[in-house]
């Protein structure tokens, strides 16, 4: 065999070993690209969950501010209420003790005579 074959041959040689390093690169490259796939998978998962959680929350939340809306709109109307007791209720007594007075001191007048 002549030497040039021989260095032909040796240079397929590293050749080949240079081609398996790669192809051993590749297979690490591709490991991490499908771990990467499963993470991002993984993570729309995970996203679309939450999506519907807020959405979830967000109608709960709308839910009791109608609640929130509507108890205060009540708190208001029974403020309202209880002031106009209070001025009916002031009005009965000025009206009332006067007229208690009366008819008493009119009772004792009539029977002290």
């Amino acid at each position: 065999m002549p030497l040039e074959d021989k260095d032909t041959i040796i240079k397929i040689f590293e050749s080949l070993g240079e081609i398996k390093g790669q192809l051993a690169n590749l297979d690490v490259i591709r490991d991490k690209a499908d771990a990467a796939h499963e993470k991002a998978t993984s993570s729309i998962t995970q996203s679309n969950e939450n999506k519907e959680d807020i959405n979830e929350l967000k109608l709960k939340h709308t839910n009791t501010s109608k609640v929130a809306h509507e108890a205060r709109d009540i708190a208001n109307y029974n403020n309202k209420k209880i002031t106009e007791l209070q001025t009916n209720f002031k009005w009965f007594i000025g009206i009332s003790v006067p007229t208690f007075l009366t008819i008493i001191g009119w009772i004792i007048n009539h029977y002290w005579q």
